[in-house]
């Protein structure tokens, strides 16, 4: 059996009220305007400029990975979306947002609605588990190269 169909039968079999996860999915719209905010208005711009810099390139990645290869969403979708499963945008920005507010004051407040939102998409069946984990881990490599480039622009200047 493959750990995708594995995890979407046992959160199946947990009857949690989906309803209740619901809001939960909607805490990452929450978070991507919260975060950026915060971010210009305590006068962190590299920073914003270097999310911005991950969102561009992460939103195209994700685009092209949903052309090329046409993931349909799970079979008991709660949500039933036009477009395709693989990779998960939501995780994506999710959890970019959480590795770039490490070092701020709403790490806290990041990590639960990054957490919760992540979460909400396995409940609400909207993504596979590996189209979350892909995800992760093509925010943590965007992240570390945009991270570089900026670290490499710096040593430049000076």
């Amino acid at each position: 059996m493959n750990i995708d169909k594995f995890v979407e039968d046992f959160l199946s079999s947990l009857q949690f009220n989906p309803y209740f996860f619901f809001s939960f999915y909607f805490l990452f719209y929450i978070l991507f305007l919260f975060y950026p905010i915060y971010l210009y208005i305590s006068g962190n711009k590299k920073e914003l400029r270097k999310i911005f810099i991950a969102i561009i390139i992460g939103f195209l990645i994700i685009a092209l990975f949903k052309f090329i290869f046409k993931r349909e969403r799970p079979e008991n979708s709660l949500l039933k979306k036009i477009d395709y499963s693989f990779p998960s945008s939501h995780a994506y920005f999710s959890f970019l947002f959480l590795i770039s507010s490490i070092k701020t004051t709403v790490f806290i407040i990041v990590f639960f609605l990054s957490f919760l939102s992540i979460i909400s998409l396995l409940f609400l069946l909207v993504h596979h588990l590996t189209d979350i984990l892909f995800s992760i881990f093509l925010a943590i490599v965007i992240y570390k190269l945009v991270d570089k480039f900026f670290e490499r622009i710096t040593k430049e200047k000076k």
